[in-house]
C-alpha cells in the first residue's frame, strides 16, 4: 500500500519541477526581448595628412589626358560633424602653385612660368566653401574659387565612402579669363601639344579631384 501511495506524489513533484523550469525561460526570453541595444554616436573631423589634390589637363584634338598633382594644400575653417558635409561646410583652402608636380621637372617649370605667370596674383589658387547640397554625404558643393585675381562660382560633386570624401569636378579656365596663360603655355610647348593631324591644342578644361580620409571618433 505504501509502495502504490508514492506514484501520485511522485508525478505531482514532477509537474512543480518542470513549470518551475518553464516559468524561469519564459522570464529570461522577455528580459532579452526587452533590453535595448546601445546606439554609437560617431563625428568626423578633417585630417591634413590625409589630402590629396589631383588635376588632369588635355591636349591634342582628341583631348589626351595630363595628369598632375599638388602637393600642398591648406584648409581652414573645417569643424566637426555627423558627414563629410558638415565638416567642409565653412572651409577654405589656400594652394601653393609652387607645389605642382607632374612627375616631369621641366613641364612643372614650363607650367609655372607659363601659364601662371601669365596671370595675375599667380603664387596661388584660393577657395571657400558657400554652400552644400545633399545629405551630406551625397550631393553638390559649391565654391568660390580664386584665380586670375577673379572669384567665381565652381560646383564640384561630393561623395562620401567610408571614412573617404571626395570632390570631383571642372574648371573651365576660360570663366577665370585665363586665356592668355592657355596660349602662352601651348606656344611654349607646341611640339607637344601637336598631335597626328598637324594641330596644336590645349584644352580650357581641366578636371578636378581632392580627397581626404576624416578621423572618426566613435562614442
Amino acid at each position: 500500500m505504501q509502495f502504490k501511495n508514492t506514484i501520485p506524489y511522485f508525478a505531482l513533484a514532477s509537474m512543480l519541477v518542470f513549470t518551475a523550469c518553464g516559468g524561469g525561460t519564459e522570464k529570461k526570453a522577455t528580459e532579452e526581448e526587452t533590453k535595448t541595444p546601445e546606439v554609437q554616436t560617431c563625428v568626423y573631423s578633417y585630417d591634413a595628412a590625409t589630402t590629396a589634390v589631383n588635376w588632369t589637363a588635355y591636349k591634342f584634338t582628341e583631348a589626351v589626358g595630363v595628369n598632375g598633382k599638388f602637393d600642398q594644400i591648406e584648409v581652414t575653417e573645417t569643424q566637426e560633424g555627423k558627414t563629410g558635409g558638415e565638416v567642409i561646410a565653412q572651409a577654405s583652402f589656400n594652394i601653393p602653385i609652387s607645389s605642382i608636380n607632374t612627375a616631369n621637372p621641366d613641364r612643372d617649370k614650363k607650367i609655372q612660368e607659363f601659364f601662371f605667370g601669365s596671370l595675375e596674383q599667380s603664387a596661388q589658387m584660393t577657395g571657400k566653401v558657400v554652400k552644400v547640397e545633399g545629405d551630406g554625404s551625397t550631393g553638390k558643393v559649391t565654391l568660390d574659387f580664386t584665380l586670375n585675381s577673379l572669384t567665381q562660382p565652381l560646383e564640384v560633386d561630393m561623395t562620401m565612402s567610408g571614412d573617404t570624401l571626395k570632390l570631383n569636378g571642372i574648371i573651365n579656365l576660360d570663366n577665370w579669363s585665363a586665356q592668355g596663360g592657355i596660349e602662352s603655355l601651348n606656344k611654349a610647348c607646341k611640339d607637344l601639344h601637336t598631335g597626328a593631324d598637324g594641330k596644336s591644342v590645349l584644352w580650357p578644361e581641366v578636371k578636378i579631384s581632392i580627397h581626404t580620409v576624416l578621423k572618426k571618433n566613435c562614442q
